[in-house]
C-alpha cells in the first residue's frame, strides 16, 4: 500500500537556524578542506567569518543568496540592517531575521500497520522534499540507491535534507569522474603553456595560440555546460533511502510531530 506524505513546516527559531548553518559549515569544511570547522558558529560570529569562503562577500550577495537558499523575500533594505557593516554585524541579528520569515520542514509520524515507524515517516518526507523540489520521486522506495539522486539533486540533500535535522547528515565526499579528472588536467596544462607562452611569446607570438585556444574552450565548457559529468557524491556509508531515513530518524535534531 502506498502512503503520501505532504511536507509539513513549522516556523523556525533563531537557535535552529544557527544549527542549520553550524552544519553547512560543518559539511563545506569537510568537502572543501577534508577537516571540521575549527570552531562552531555562535550568536557572537559576525557575517565576514560566517562567510569565510566568499571571495566576493557583499552584503547584498548574502542577502540574495539566504532569501534563495531558505525560501524566503526578505527586502534588502531590512537585510542591510542585519548585515552591514559585515565585519561588525553578527549572526545574532541573521538568525533573528531569518526565524521571523522562514519555515522547517518537520517529520510527520505516521502509523504503519497500527503503529508508529519513525523510519518510515522520515522516508515518505524525504520522498515529498524531492517531488517539491521538482524530482520525479514515484519510483523511489526504500531500498532505491542514494547515488545517482545525491548526484543530480545535491543541492536538495544539502539543503532540505540538513534542515530536517541538523547534524544528521554524515560526511560528504566528491568523487570525480575520468572526464573530470582528464579536463582538470588539461586546464593546469593550459594555464602552464599560456605561462610559458607569455614569456616566450616576446620571441613569436604565435607561441601562444594553442593554449590560448585550449584554455578558452576548457572556460566555456565550465560556464556554458555545468552539467556535463558531474562528480559523485557520497555521505559517510549511506548507500540506500532507507540508510537515510533511518539515520535522520534516530537523529536527536530531528523535528517529529
Amino acid at each position: 500500500m502506498e502512503y503520501e506524505s505532504p511536507v509539513m513546516k513549522q516556523s523556525a527559531t533563531p537557535e535552529y537556524v544557527l544549527s542549520v548553518f553550524n552544519d553547512w559549515q560543518r559539511q563545506t569544511y569537510q568537502v572543501n578542506y577534508e577537516m571540521a570547522p575549527p570552531e562552531p558558529l555562535t550568536f557572537e560570529s559576525t557575517i565576514e567569518e560566517w562567510c569565510f569562503d566568499d571571495d566576493f562577500l557583499s552584503w547584498r550577495r548574502v542577502a540574495r543568496a539566504t532569501n534563495e537558499v531558505w525560501g524566503i523575500s526578505v527586502p534588502l533594505r531590512e537585510w542591510k540592517t542585519v548585515l552591514a557593516p559585515l565585519g561588525k554585524k553578527t549572526l545574532a541579528g541573521v538568525c533573528q531575521l531569518i526565524s521571523q520569515h522562514a519555515r522547517a520542514p518537520v517529520i510527520r509520524e505516521q502509523n504503519f500497520f497500527g503503529k508508529p515507524c519513525r523510519p518510515a515517516s522520515v522516508f515518505l518526507t524525504i520522498r515529498a522534499l524531492l517531488q517539491e523540489a521538482g524530482v520525479d520521486s514515484s519510483q523511489i522506495r526504500p531500498s532505491t540507491s542514494l547515488e545517482e539522486y545525491a548526484r543530480q539533486h545535491f543541492h536538495v540533500f544539502w539543503n532540505s535534507f540538513t534542515m530536517l535535522a541538523p547534524g544528521a547528515m554524515p560526511r560528504c565526499r566528491y568523487v570525480k569522474t575520468r572526464l573530470q579528472e582528464i579536463e582538470e588536467a588539461c586546464f593546469l596544462i593550459g594555464t602552464g603553456l599560456v605561462v610559458l607562452g607569455i614569456i616566450l611569446g616576446m620571441v613569436d607570438p604565435l607561441v601562444l595560440f594553442f593554449p590560448l585556444i585550449l584554455c578558452l574552450l576548457l572556460l566555456v565548457r565550465i560556464f556554458c555546460f555545468p552539467a556535463l559529468g558531474p562528480s559523485y557524491v557520497y555521505f559517510g556509508d549511506l548507500k540506500t533511502f532507507r540508510d537515510l531515513s533511518e539515520a535522520i530518524a534516530v537523529h536527536e535534531a530531528v523535528r517529529i510531530c
